[in-house]
């Protein structure tokens, strides 16, 4: 597990590192609790320092009027509680006593008693959020926001909070981003400068991380999630996910696909770039984009620092400038029309010439050099 903690505040209101979760006490002789949330699901509060062991859960979906709370009882592990058998709780609509955060879309106010709280000392809570909302009080989906530990001072208003990423959540991040990323820039690369360098090897290296690397580590992240985050295959609200889908479900199989078909119907003497070799380029090239999207997507949804979020864009940055160093100093290699020359000294023919030149070294590149 990664902890991340936040700020201690001398009042009863915190927040996580993101604002993505607030939790706002109001103590008298019952205590009034404000929960929100920018997620348009649920938030919830448990009273204890795990699912396992929390003697009660507070979850809450709507905003003001549209507002709903369900107690829960004990959990098993990480299961969905029970609803309670007997609850302690008072919905209210009144949103007046609180300052609610422009950007929350859930914001849910209810009361306790006041006995659920130490007289003397710091409240342990659990804290989680979800962008879906729930259909029902039996049907609540499970968090996929930022969730973990905070701890309250009633006597005092000192508050702390500690943002915990699940493990499975740092394995779909660490898959994903070498996936699109990093692999999908190299070999690019290699396609767009290398090809009359390389001969033969480019089209492996350009097949094997695309086909391999890429497709292999979007399967294993995905089912990371699938498994152990509790989402499951399905595509709910989740922009992150919505993203997600489309590049998992369409971009990537219509890319590979166009791959191989452009491998299958290349012609080393063709005269121009046919169609599908430019759909394979276009479509790589709006996955550059819409995967960029998702990751940035999935980095604020973990509810961590902004400073992640600036340390991927500069990697994105560094990515895009080799891309575009490489057109200036090395210039694009296509099979199509005249074989480009590297060299003012170094003259380029196509391989049916070469019997003209005892000096022709052949390669697997369809065009020589000839010294």
């Amino acid at each position: 597990m990664l902890a991340l903690v936040a700020k201690t505040l001398a009042n009863p209101s915190i927040c996580d590192s993101s604002n993505t979760v607030c939790v706002t006490f109001l103590a008298g002789s019952e205590v009034t609790l404000l929960l929100e949330s920018t997620q348009p699901g649920w938030v919830g509060l448990g009273f204890g320092t795990s699912m396992a062991n929390a003697k009660s859960f507070y979850i809450g979906w709507g905003t003001g009027l549209s507002s709903k709370i369900s107690q829960r009882d004990a959990s098993y592990g990480e299961l969905l509680p029970p609803p309670a058998a007997s609850p302690q709780v008072t919905l209210s609509m009144n949103l007046s006593q609180f300052s609610v955060q422009a950007s929350s879309k859930t914001s849910v106010v209810f009361t306790v008693p006041r006995s659920l709280f130490n007289a003397n000392g710091a409240t342990d809570f659990i804290f989680a959020s979800c962008s879906q909302q729930p259909s029902n009080a039996n049907d609540i989906p499970q968090h996929d926001g930022p969730h973990g530990t905070l701890s309250y001072d009633i006597s005092t208003g000192a508050a702390a909070l500690t943002t915990v990423i699940p493990s499975a959540w740092i394995a779909h991040g660490a898959c994903l981003f070498v996936a699109w990323g990093c692999i999908p820039y190299i070999i690019i690369f290699i396609a767009r400068y290398l090809k009359f360098r390389l001969g033969h090897a480019w089209f492996i290296a350009h097949a094997v991380g695309g086909g391999i690397g890429t497709l292999g580590l979007t399967v294993a992240g995905v089912c990371i999630m699938a498994i152990n985050g509790g989402v499951g295959f399905k595509v709910n609200g989740n922009p992150h996910i919505v993203l997600g889908a489309v590049i998992v479900y369409g971009i990537l199989p219509a890319q590979i696909l166009l791959g191989i078909l452009a491998d299958r119907l290349f012609k080393p003497d063709r005269a121009a770039v046919p169609w599908w070799d430019q759909a394979h380029w276009w479509v790589g090239r709006a996955s550059l984009v819409l995967s960029a999207a998702a990751i940035h997507l999935g980095i604020n949804q973990a509810g961590i620092s902004w400073g992640w979020i600036v340390a991927f864009w500069v990697w994105i940055g560094v990515m895009v400038v080799a891309i575009v160093a490489g057109q200036i100093v090395l210039g694009t290699s296509t099979h199509a029309g005249e074989p480009p020359v590297n060299k003012e000294e170094d003259l380029q023919i196509p391989v049916a010439m070469s019997d003209r030149s005892p000096a022709v070294t052949v390669s697997d590149s369809p065009y020589v050099t000839v010294k």
